[in-house]
């Protein structure tokens, strides 16, 4: 088998399990005893930090979606609060496709199924998946920092174009921005069936029923100056312009917010509290732990194979950038905790009324119990008489 294609599976024609054969499958390099800390980094860190993000994920959408999120907030505010969903819709795939980063192929021979042949091509694909999901995130939080910075820099010309429909648009149009730029990263791979007695010698080789399933890794597409092209034009596309962007809007958003705690500090008496105050700050969080989370994986693009003295300190640092960015995608719904007091409220207020209702329900059933006991009480009486 040639270098440049990776074997992914070895079934049988006639959908019979190959038992008297085993092929051994190596995706990932053999992980050495004295290895720990790569054990702790990508089999234990990473995993724990996706679940928690796609868990937190889903709490995000669950409370954001809540009618008291909503109240009191104007058709600005409301395009914030759309954004930050789809952010928290966008960071909850990109946990789960950063969690099967560390899963290797199964080292065992079974039938194809289609639910099997889906998880191999999910398996080709996953890095494709997950800079996707990367850049419809990044572009996100570009989106509601720009749309945040026009609301309170320049709030005239917002009203007339911040809107809840072209917010909704601009989701969309990001979407398909990020499957169009990410395409090149599929076109790396295709899939391809084979008779394994085509690709194996006598000695190796399962038996002659069994079909081999080949995912070929290629150039983009079959030319080098291309792939290099493309991976410029991504780091700039996904990283450097966003990081431009999200700079100059934050440090805006920064100075607003402090000028308005000041306006606050002296008219406090006669002035209501903003309610965009509870919006803003928790974008700015956002921003900040976006810029320092994700330039380390982007900036360790920049730096060539050659450099590293040694693989295992390559992976190392790899799988160190892997769980930052993984942290990057789960740690929102932390922040939306500890910096705005209305997302605190409003799970407070979701907790308090189930066990509100639960002692409605409680209190009901043991009235019911007593009228229904006075009841037959009186009845009894009555039968007596």
């Amino acid at each position: 088998m040639g270098s440049n294609g990776t074997l992914l599976d070895v079934t049988s024609d006639n959908g019979e399990l190959c038992d008297q054969y085993k092929l051994n499958i190596t995706i990932y390099n053999t992980i050495q005893n004295d290895d720990i800390l790569r054990i702790l980094l990508d089999y234990i860190t990473l995993p724990v930090i996706s679940i928690f993000g796609i868990l937190g994920n889903i709490l995000n959408l669950f409370i954001l979606g809540q009618k008291h999120m909503k109240t009191s907030l104007d058709r600005m505010e409301h395009s914030v609060y759309m954004g930050l969903m789809s952010l928290a819709a966008s960071d909850m795939v990109q946990c789960f496709c950063i969690m099967t980063l560390i899963y290797a192929m199964p080292q065992y021979i079974h039938p194809l199924t289609a639910l099997q042949r889906l998880h191999e091509f999910f398996y080709s694909y996953r890095i494709a998946f997950c800079n996707m999901f990367l850049f419809n995130s990044t572009w996100l939080t570009v989106l509601m920092a720009i749309g945040r910075y026009v609301a309170i820099c320049h709030p005239i010309r917002a009203r007339s174009f911040v809107k809840v429909r072209v917010t909704f648009l601009l989701i969309l149009l990001i979407l398909l921005t990020s499957v169009i730029v990410s395409l090149p990263y599929f076109w790396q791979f295709y899939m391809k069936d084979y008779q394994c007695s085509e690709i194996y010698d006598e000695l190796s080789r399962p038996p002659d029923h069994c079909q081999c399933i080949i995912s070929y890794r290629l150039p983009l597409p079959s030319h080098v100056e291309f792939h290099r092209r493309y991976h410029y034009f991504w780091i700039a596309i996904e990283f450097f312009v966003p990081l431009c962007l999200l700079v100059f809007c934050n440090i805006c958003l920064i100075r607003s917010l402090k000028q308005s705690y000041q306006m606050q500090q002296q008219y406090r008496a006669n002035q209501a509290r903003d309610p965009s105050l509870r919006i803003t700050p928790t974008l700015v969080a956002v921003i900040v732990f976006f810029i320092i989370l994700i330039s380390p994986a982007e900036i360790l693009k920049f730096i060539p194979d050659g450099v590293w003295t040694s693989s295992s300190g390559e992976r190392t640092v790899k799988s160190i950038s892997n769980i930052l960015q993984a942290l990057n995608a789960a740690v929102n719904f932390i922040l939306y905790c500890v910096i705005n007091v209305h997302f605190r409220n409003t799970i407070k207020q979701i907790v308090c009324c189930k066990k509100k209702d639960s002692h409605l329900v409680m209190g009901s059933m043991r009235s019911d119990q007593i009228r229904t006991n006075h009841t037959t009480i009186l009845y009894d009486a009555e039968t007596e008489l």
